[in-house]
């Protein structure tokens, strides 16, 4: 998992068309986002403002996170400049002369239309986007006045093996964090704004974890957290995932071999933990 140092203690939940508060502008939102669901609580529990940074300038912004299924003309774009800032060989398995269309694959569902719902293949994208309650502003973080929404994170799961492994769920994820992120560049509402210190990577974790159950999965596994990425560790620990076993040197970690010649890249093989929860 990216981004491992947003987790939060909150146990976000999906929640209903009928949670929407009154100043949520449905009919934009699901127009441009067919299928969405609100993916955070209500204000009242705390979660109605989060921490919206742009460049140097951060402010507390009232809004929704929302979850829809992945459309390529409308996330592809904001999907892989995120992979690329996450391609740092520290977490995912990815190499990094692995092409944009390659990476993007990593995060599809299934290709054939016919097989999207989870389902039919056991493959789903979510994608997680804010919408804020001030449409229009003149907030120095916020300063796109066309802003509906903005992307913030994105989550796949699938079946971890197929036929009589078929019950057990995988997932992988990245969020926006202005912890770990800095961007210029990206597509959709604010492309620069990042979230910190929003519990992004556990609101990701509990949506997939809360599919997986309606989809009739019955375990998440995952195969390969890396053991030196002390925040995954962490986060999944305290999420209830058990640690099952710890492979040795199955990950081929990016290192730099020095700070003065940071070009200059080495490799080094780690350990990587094996976690499971049961669902």
């Amino acid at each position: 998992m990216a981004a491992a140092d947003e987790i939060a203690t909150v146990s976000p939940t999906i929640t209903t068309a009928g949670s929407l508060p009154d100043w949520f502008p449905h009919s934009t939102v699901a127009q441009k986002f067919p299928g969405f669901e609100l993916a955070d609580r209500e204000a009242s529990e705390g979660r109605g403002f989060y921490s919206v940074s742009r460049g140097e300038a951060t402010s507390q912004v009232e809004g929704r996170m929302i979850v829809a299924p992945y459309l390529e003309d409308r996330d592809a774009a904001s999907v892989l400049a995120l992979a690329k800032r996450c391609n740092d060989g520290q977490a995912f398995v990815w190499e990094e002369d692995w092409t944009d269309e390659r990476l993007l694959d990593y995060w599809r569902p299934a290709k054939d239309p016919r097989d999207q719902s989870p389902g039919a293949t056991g493959n789903y994208t979510g994608v997680l986007y804010f919408v804020p309650k001030v449409q229009l502003t003149s907030d120095p973080v916020l300063v796109n006045p066309e802003l509906q929404a903005s992307f913030a994170g994105v989550y796949v799961f699938h079946r971890n093996h197929p036929g009589r492994g078929s019950h057990i769920a995988n997932a992988s994820y990245m969020a926006k964090s202005s912890r770990r992120h800095t961007f210029a560049h990206g597509e959709g509402g604010d492309p620069d704004a990042t979230f910190g210190g929003n519990g992004l990577g556990v609101l990701l974790s509990n949506l997939s974890l809360a599919h997986a159950r309606r989809e009739g999965f019955r375990g998440m596994q995952f195969n390969i957290v890396v053991a030196t990425n002390q925040n995954a560790v962490k986060a999944w620990t305290d999420a209830g995932f058990e640690k099952i076993g710890r492979l040795p040197k199955v990950y081929r970690r990016s290192v730099k071999a020095s700070a003065v010649d940071s070009a200059n890249e080495a490799e080094d093989f780690v350990d990587a933990w094996v976690f499971f929860k049961e669902l």
